[in-house]
């Protein structure tokens, strides 16, 4: 039988099923959550935004974002949300 090494053994989850774990127990006490932390969507995706996605990969642009997000998104957030 194989055992795990050590580092395996004191893994922690992804941040990102904690923060879900966290929202979960905020729709417990009554709050209102908007899900953007992990999922599957429940609605298809809209063709504009599949079109979107094709131009931008034969553009080349298959990159990862930076983990903050694009400046230019955020920016936009915060003005959004009175930042």
């Amino acid at each position: 039988m194989h055992s795990f090494t050590d580092r395996v053994t004191h893994l922690e989850a992804e941040g990102a099923y904690a923060v879900l774990a966290r929202a979960l127990e905020m729709e417990r006490e009554g709050r209102e959550i908007l899900h953007l932390e992990l999922g599957q969507p429940d609605f298809r995706t809209p063709e504009h935004v599949s079109q979107a996605g094709i131009a931008a990969i034969e553009e080349g642009l298959t990159r990862y974002t930076p983990p903050a997000g694009l400046m230019k998104f955020r920016e936009l957030i915060a003005a959004d949300a009175g930042a």
